[in-house]
């Protein structure tokens, strides 16, 4: 065998076994069978209506520790329960059209969550409230935009049939005082 065609098959050979030796990429997660890839519309949806419920949960996590209010205490509440109802059905849909929820919440929400821990008082239920309504105004523009322009079925059922919870959310938000006693 002459040197030029010897160094060809050691380059090569070199090649064959540093790929094999290379870690495999990592798996996305799987969609269920029949299950339709979903567009980066629906994707985004997910994972910010995701993010969005983490924040009203950790929100409202602190109101009803905090509050000074019962109807605010009890609005709390009422947040904990819708949203992690409707953050794990959003999860059992985007599971299985292999979609990732988000773990955290907004960075936004995140910072407010900071910011509400230092208020007190009738301080403290202005903040919520006043986070509750913002966050809610948002929630229903995500929402609408989803039943309206998605373009998974289920997807845009979903947010269809939340949407009323969470403009009652936002009615609810809007009657809300800071130190009214229930």
């Amino acid at each position: 065998m002459n040197f030029r065609r010897q160094s060809i098959l050691s380059i090569a050979l070199v090649t064959v076994l540093g790929a094999a030796a290379l870690p495999a990429p990592a798996q996305q997660p799987q969609a269920q069978p029949g299950a339709q890839k979903a567009s980066s519309v629906d994707a985004d949806f997910v994972r910010d209506a995701s993010a969005a419920g983490l924040g009203e949960i950790g929100l409202s996590q602190i109101a009803s520790q905090k509050a000074t209010s019962d109807d605010v205490k009890n609005f709390a509440g009422t947040m904990i329960t819708d949203h992690t109802a409707a953050n794990q059905k959003l999860a059992t849909i985007a599971q299985g059209k292999g979609i990732a929820v988000s773990t955290e919440p907004m960075k936004a929400q995140a910072a407010a969550a900071n910011s509400l821990k230092q208020s007190q008082g009738t301080q403290f239920d202005a903040k919520y409230i006043s986070l509750m309504k913002k966050d809610h105004a948002k929630a229903i523009e995500l929402f609408k935009k989803e039943a309206d322009t998605g373009q998974d079925p289920e997807l845009k059922a979903f947010a269809a049939e939340t949407l009323p919870t969470i403009e009652h959310h936002a009615d609810m938000a809007s009657k809300l005082t800071p130190g009214m006693k229930g």
